[in-house]
């Protein structure tokens, strides 16, 4: 089974939920969050997203409370997670 890291940068608490574009010098994806970083909302938030955009199981590998964190997808390969992401990036 395919695994596919997803390096993001939070932004929890910014109103509403956007996916921005990447950012070509630490290859994290920009992601602004409804939620607040409390109580795991954030996060919750964060996982529950991807799941839905990406069609797949969607797992926090590393950042539970860090503002730069690493998502893991199943089931789906790299080239499938980018073009599920860019028909979201900046719309969602």
């Amino acid at each position: 089974m395919e695994r596919v890291a997803i390096y993001i940068k939070a932004n929890p608490g910014s109103g509403e939920f956007s996916i921005e574009e990447k950012n070509k010098w630490t290859g994290r994806i920009k992601v602004n969050l409804s939620e607040p970083p409390k109580k795991n909302m954030a996060n919750k938030e964060l996982l529950s997203r991807f799941s839905e955009i990406l069609n797949a199981d969607v797992s926090l590998k590393r950042g539970a409370k860090s503002n730069k964190k690493v998502l893991l997808v199943k089931g789906l390969t790299k080239e499938e997670v980018g073009e599920r992401l860019e028909k979201h990036e900046g719309n969602c």
